[in-house]
């Protein structure tokens, strides 16, 4: 491998990488604020979040959108639709951001193994 492929690839990684920190501190932004904005004792809240990582050690509720809400073929919770516009399209960023982390940690990695294959 070039000297000048490896540079473009490296500066392609660094790319990924910092997409994906930005794409994780916008969603934990957007799900705290999708959090503020419904109440935890609402049937919604349980739709919308998941169970707490660590149980009840860190946080009572859970603060971050259920993963399974990042793939495109999974429809929003029907709770949502009656919340107002603010809380839907918060929701939507945090489940935009939090796919597109996933999906640029997984084009870093992949272009890593490209990378150590390329050069062996």
């Amino acid at each position: 491998m070039s000297s000048d492929i490896a540079q473009s690839l490296f500066q392609f990684v660094m790319v990924l990488l910092n997409a994906a920190g930005s794409c994780v501190v916008a969603h934990l932004a957007s799900s705290a604020a999708v959090r503020a904005t419904i109440p935890a004792k609402d049937s919604a809240f349980d739709h919308v979040f998941g169970s707490p990582m660590w149980g009840d050690v860190l946080a009572r509720h859970a603060w971050l959108v259920r993963t399974r809400f990042f793939w495109p073929w999974v429809s929003s919770p029907s709770e949502l639709a009656s919340r107002g516009l603010a809380t839907r399209a918060l929701f939507w960023v945090a489940r935009l951001a939090g796919a597109g982390a996933a999906a640029c940690f997984v084009g870093f990695l992949a272009t890593m193994v490209y990378i150590g294959i390329r050069s062996a």
